[in-house]
C-alpha cells in the first residue's frame, strides 16, 4: 500500500489511515505480525532526540533515524517507525517523545464517539461511561491521568494527533485502532485506559461517570537495576566459553569438550530423571491447587461432572485425542524442559533471564512425567500459517499451498482429523486460532466459508487474531473482543471469557458431550497466547510484577560481536557501534517495554498451565484420563531477546524448537523425552508433550530429532489406524514412543526453513547438531552439545564435529531441498555457500585492542590501526588486508546445482557476480595466487 502514496496532503493522510487500520497488511510488508507491530510500545521520553541507531543497508552502515525521516511519504514513514528498534530509538522521527512545544494539559480534544457496533460492545455499559462526540471535552488537571498525549506522526511536516486519528474513521475502528499498543498507551482518555482523578468539570457532569481502574489496570513495573558489564560479558557456565574482547576463543578450549562424555550419558545417569524426580513431579502434588489457587480457573466447569463417571470406557474402547497448540511460546519456560537442562548439566540453559525468572507449571510438568517429552521437537518451518499446515497434514507447506503467512490451505489437503473421522467415527472439534483460511480476520468457523478439513464442530474457530475476550451472543454468534474493551465488559466475568479460558472450557463441553454419548473424539485446541499483544487477565497480569528479568547472555555476545551472529539473524543491537554497547543494553534492559513485556509473556503461559490443570481434572473425574491421549506442543517458538531478537523466523532452539509432551497412559511408558533442535532452538525448537496413560512409558525422553510435518503420520498409528491412503512426507515415530526405552536418540535427519518474505536459511537437524545454509553468510554448524548457547560455529571444524557428520547433513539437505520445494532452493537470485569460502573476513569484533571494531572500520572509525601490519589482523581480516588470495575447494549452490571453482571461474557469465568472485578470485583473475 505504501508505495502508491503520493505526496499531496490528502493522499498521505490517506495513505497514513489506510495503513494503520490495516495492520495485518502492514506486517507483510514490514516483515512483522499485527501482534509484532502492537507491541512497539512506546518510550517516555522526557528528550525529543534521535539516537544512535544504525543498521547495514547494501553492506554500508547507515543512520536508521535519517533513513526513516528521508522517504517523503508519509505512510512510509510510519511503517518504518512501526519497527521496535526505530520506535525506540528515533523518539523524534517517531513522534515518541513528549515535545516541549506541544499544547498544554488544558487544551480541548475532540473526544472518542459511543462505540455502538455489533464488532465492539457498547461503550454505554455499567462499566464504561457514555462519551456524547456532539460535546467537547472541557479541560481537565494535570493530575489527570485520562489526558490523551499530544502526540502522532508527522504528515508534510505536521505533526499530526494519533489519538484524534482513532476516532475519525467512525465508531467501529475505534476499538480495534486501540488495540495497537502505542495507541493504547498513549491514548487512554480515547481507549478508556486510565484512572479519573479529578471529575471533569461540565454543566452536565453528573452525567459522566467516573472510569475504575481496574477495568484496565496499568502495569506498573519496577525499576530494573543497572547492570554492569565489561566490553566482553562472561558466560556464566562452564559449558560456554570465557569471551574475550582481545581475542577469538580457540577450538580446544573449554568450549568443546569431547563428544564422548557429553553427547552420550548414561541411561542411569540425570539425563533419565526418575518418576519421583522434580521433573517428574507425581500426579497427587501436581493435581492439587497451588497456594495461589483464586490464580486458576475452576476447576469445576460446566461442562465437568462433579462426580467420577460410573461408566469407564472399556478396554478395547478406541482412544482420544486432545491436541493443545498454544502460539509463539518459548520452550524455557515450561518446568519440564528446565529439568531436562538440568539433567543434561545445562541447568542456566533455563534460567536465561535471570536465575530467579521462571513460570512454574505444574500441570504441563505433570503431563510430561506421565508421557514423553520430546527434547528436539521442531517447527517445519517457525510462523504460524506454514507450520500448521504441516502440523495438521503430515506434508511440507509447499505441497499445502499454505507456504507462507496468511496464505489459505488447499481444500483437497488431507489432515489427520478427517481420516480419524471417516475411518474412525471421531467427532472432532476445532477450538480457536486455525489461521489456514487466507486473509479472513476474525472468520468464525459458522460464519465464513469454510472447509471443515474434517473437523465437526467449527463454531469456535476463528481464522487470524489474537483476540483477548469472546463471548457467544444471545444469537449464537461469536463475538471477539481487544483487551482494553474485554476488561471493561467482562470485568466481573474474566475467567469465562478471556480466550484462553473460554476455549479450554468449550474444549471440555465437547469431550463431556461425546464421553456422555460413548463416542471418541478429537479435541483440539488452539490457544493464541501467549503471542502478542501482551496483555493477561488478572491476576495474572500482576502475578509476576516483583521480577526483574535480564538480557540473555546471547543478547549481549551479539551486541558486543564477541561472538557475532549469523548474517541472517539481523537483530535491534546489530549495528551500535561498540564503544556505545554497554550504555545501549543498560539501557534496554532497563526499558518499561522489556520488563512489561516479559511479566505479560510469563503471566500468560501461568495462565495456559493452569487450564491444562482443569482439562486434566476433568479427565480424571470423568474416568476417561487413562483412555485419552494429550498432546500439547506450538506452532513455533518465540527468541524472547536471546541472540538479540524478540518472535520468531529464526533456526534458533527458542525460535524453531518447540514443546512436544505427550501422554498416552495406555501406551506411553512414563518418563519418555524427544529433544527438539533448530538453527536456533528457541526460535525453530517447540515443545512437545504426549500423554498416553495405558501405551506410552512415563517419563519417556525422545531426543531424536523430529518436526511438525512428523505428527500427523505418528498419531495415527499411534491411535490404530494402519492405511491413511494419504503419502505423508513426514516420518512416522510411533514405534520409538511406544517402544520400552526410556531415553532414545536415533540418526535421524530432519529439515526446517525460512518461510518468510526473505527465503533467506535452511536447516538440517540430527540429534544435537544443526547445519545452517543461507544465501546471506556462510554454513554455520552448532552443536548443542559443546555450544549449549549457539553462539560458535563448528563447521569444518574435525576436532568437534566428526566430518561424517557435517557431510551426512550436507548431502540430505541437498536431497531434501528439490524434493521438498524448500524455499531458499526455489529463489533463483540465491547464491548459497555450501562451503567456506578460502577468503573471507571475520564478523567478530577485531581480535585487538588497539581498535574497537570490525573487519570493515579498518582505515575507517579505526584509523589508529595503520594497515594490517599485526598477524592476527591479517588472519582476522584477510579480504579487508589482502592477505589472502586462493580460490576455495568447496562448492557454491547456483541456479540448484552444486559447483565448484573448476566451472565457475571458467566463465565471464559467472565471475561478475561479487559473490562468486569472492569464492574463486584467482580463477576470475581477481588477484593473482599468494
Amino acid at each position: 500500500n505504501s508505495n502508491s502514496n503520493s505526496n499531496s496532503n490528502s493522499n498521505s493522510e490517506a495513505s497514513l489511515e489506510e495503513l494503520l487500520a490495516s495492520i495485518s497488511f502492514v506486517s507483510e510488508s514490514s516483515g512483522l505480525d499485527d501482534g509484532d507491530i502492537s507491541e512497539s510500545i512506546s518510550n517516555n521520553d522526557a528528550s525529543c532526540s534521535d539516537r544512535y541507531g544504525v543498521w547495514t543497508k547494501y553492506g554500508r552502515a547507515k543512520d536508521w533515524c535519517r533513513w526513516a525521516r528521508e522517504d517523503t511519504r508519509a505512510a512510509e514513514v510510519a511503517r518504518k517507525c512501526s519497527l521496535l528498534s526505530l520506535h525506540g530509538s528515533c523518539p523524534k522521527t517517531c513522534t515518541n517523545c513528549d515535545f516541549t512545544s506541544a499544547p498544554s494539559a488544558s487544551v480541548k480534544f475532540t473526544p472518542a464517539p459511543s462505540v455502538q457496533s455489533s464488532s465492539t460492545p457498547s461503550a454505554q455499559s455499567s462499566s464504561t461511561p457514555s462519551v456524547q462526540s456532539s460535546s467537547p471535552v472541557p479541560s481537565v488537571s494535570t493530575s489527570d491521568s485520562c489526558i490523551d498525549r499530544k502526540l502522532g506522526w508527522y504528515i508534510d511536516d505536521k505533526l499530526r494527533n494519533w489519538c484524534r486519528w482513532a476516532t475519525k474513521n467512525g465508531k467501529d475502528d475505534i476499538a480495534r485502532r486501540c488495540e495497537v499498543r502505542q495507541l493504547y498507551d498513549d491514548c487512554p482518555k480515547t481507549c478508556l485506559n486510565c484512572v479519573r482523578l479529578t471529575p471533569a468539570p461540565s454543566a452536565e457532569s453528573s452525567s459522566a461517570p467516573t472510569i475504575q481502574s481496574s477495568t484496565a489496570p496499568s502495569i506498573q513495573s519496577s525499576p530494573a537495576p543497572s547492570i554492569e558489564l565489561s566490553a566482553a560479558p562472561s558466560i556464566p557456565s562452564s559449558t560456554a566459553p570465557s569471551v574475550q574482547s582481545s581475542a577469538i576463543p580457540s577450538i580446544e578450549s573449554s568450549v568443546a569438550p569431547s563428544i564422548e562424555s557429553s553427547t552420550a550419558p548414561s541411561i542411569e545417569s540425570s539425563a533419565a530423571p526418575s518418576i519421583q524426580s522434580s521433573a517428574a513431579p507425581s500426579i497427587e502434588s501436581s493435581t492439587a491447587p497451588s497456594a495461589q489457587s483464586s490464580t486458576a480457573p475452576s476447576v469445576q466447569s460446566s461442562a465437568a461432572p462433579s462426580t467420577k463417571s460410573s461408566k469407564p470406557p472399556s478396554a478395547g474402547s478406541k482412544p482420544n485425542l486432545v491436541v493443545i497448540m498454544t502460539d509463539q511460546h518459548n520452550l524455557r519456560t515450561l518446568g519440564c524442559y528446565r529439568e531436562h537442562f538440568k539433567a543434561m548439566n545445562q541447568a542456566e540453559q533455563g534460567f536465561v533471564w535471570g536465575p530467579n525468572n521462571v513460570v512454574e507449571t505444574p500441570h504441563l510438568d505433570r503431563l510430561a512425567a506421565e508421557g514423553a517429552l520430546f527434547t528436539n521437537f521442531h517447527t517445519t518451518s517457525p510462523l504460524c500459517t506454514p507450520n500448521r499446515a504441516s502440523f495438521v497434514s503430515g506434508l511440507y507447506p509447499a505441497f499445502t499451498g499454505a507456504d507462507r503467512n496468511h496464505n489459505a490451505m488447499n481444500d483437497d489437503v488431507v489432515t489427520f482429523a478427517q481420516i480419524l473421522k471417516e475411518q474412525g467415527d471421531y467427532d472432532t472439534g476445532y477450538f480457536g486460532k486455525w489461521h489456514l483460511n487466507g486473509e479472513l480476520r476474525p472468520g468464525w468457523g459458522d460464519e465464513s466459508d469454510f472447509y471443515d478439513f474434517g473437523f465437526n464442530e467449527i463454531k469456535h474457530l476463528f481464522n487470524q487474531g489474537h483476540w483477548k475476550w469472546i463471548e457467544e451472543l444471545d444469537d449464537g454468534k461469536m463475538q471477539e473482543y481487544i483487551y482494553a474493551t474485554g476488561a471493561k465488559k467482562f470485568k466481573n466475568k474474566a475467567e469465562k471469557h478471556f480466550t484462553t479460558d473460554f476455549l479450554f472450557d468449550r474444549g471440555i463441553e465437547h469431550m463431556e458431550r461425546n464421553r456422555k454419548e460413548g463416542k471418541p473424539f478429537l479435541s483440539f485446541l488452539s490457544i493464541p497466547d501467549p503471542h502478542a499483544p501482551k496483555f493477561v487477565r488478572p491476576p495474572y497480569d500482576t502475578m509476576y510484577d516483583d521480577l526483574v528479568f535480564e538480557l540473555p547472555y546471547t543478547a549481549k555476545t551479539a551486541a558486543f560481536k564477541n561472538p557475532s551472529t549469523p548474517l541472517y539473524n539481523f537483530h535491534d543491537y546489530d549495528n551500535v557501534p561498540l564503544d556505545d554497547v554497554e550504555e545501549y543494553l543498560e539501557e534496554y534492559e532497563n526499558r518499561d517495554f522489556f520488563q512489561r513485556s516479559m511479566r505479560q509473556y510469563f503471566g500468560m503461559v501461568k495462565c495456559i498451565d493452569d487450564n491444562v490443570g482443569k482439562l486434566l481434572t476433568y479427565l480424571d473425574d470423568a474416568g476417561i484420563s487413562d483412555n485419552t491421549i494429550v498432546a500439547f506442543t506450538s506452532d513455533h517458538g518465540d527468541m524472547l531477546a536471546e541472540h538479540g531478537k524478540f518472535n520468531k523466523n529464526r533456526p534458533y532452539r527458542t525460535s524453531a524448537g518447540i514443546a512436544m509432551v505427550l501422554r498416552y497412559p495406555e501406551k506411553v511408558m512414563a518418563g519418555k523425552k524427544i529433544q527438539k533442535n533448530r538453527p536456533y532452538r528457541t526460535s525453530a525448537g517447540i515443545a512437545m508433550v504426549l500423554r498416553y496413560p495405558e501405551k506410552v512409558m512415563a517419563g519417556k525422553i525422545i531426543d531424536t530429532a523430529y518436526t511438525s510435518v512428523d505428527f500427523a503420520p505418528s498419531i495415527l498409528k499411534v491411535m490404530g489406524v494402519t492405511d491413511p491412503n494419504v503419502n505423508f512426507q513426514g516420518v512416522d515415530f510411533s514405534e520409538e514412543l511406544l517402544s520400552d526405552e526410556r531415553v532414545s536418540s536415533k540418526d535421524i535427519v530432519r529439515y526446517v526453513f525460512d518461510s518468510g518474505n526473505n527465503m533467506s536459511w535452511a536447516a538440517a537437524i540430527m540429534k544435537q547438531y544443526r547445519l545452517v545454509v543461507s544465501g546471506n553468510d556462510v554454513p554455520w554448524l552448532f552443536d548443542l552439545n559443546q555450544d549449549p548457547y549457539e553462539i560458535y560455529n563448528f563447521f569444518n571444524e574435525r576436532n568437534v564435529v566428526p566430518e561424517s557428520i557435517q557431510e551426512k547433513l550436507q548431502n540430505a539437505l541437498f536431497n531434501a531441498m528439490p524434493q521438498y520445494e524448500i524455499p531458499l532452493y526455489l529463489a533463483d537470485d540465491r547464491l548459497v555457500y555450501w562451503d567456506k569460502p578460502a577468503c573471507i573476513d571475520s564478523n567478530d569484533r577485531l581480535p585487538t585492542e588497539a581498535a574497537n571494531g570490525v573487519c570493515s572500520d579498518l582505515g575507517i572509525s579505526a584509523p589508529f590501526v595503520d594497515g594490517c601490519y599485526e598477524e592476527n589482523l591479517m588472519k582476522h581480516c584477510p579480504v579487508t588486508c589482502g592477505s589472502c588470495c586462493s580460490d576455495s575447494s568447496g562448492e557454491l549452490l547456483h541456479l540448484g546445482e552444486l559447483s565448484s571453482c573448476d566451472k565457475l571461474g571458467s566463465s565471464w557469465d559467472t565471475c561478475w557476480i561479487r559473490k562468486i568472485a569472492g569464492f574463486c578470485p584467482v580463477s576470475c583473475e581477481e588477484c593473482e595466487a599468494i
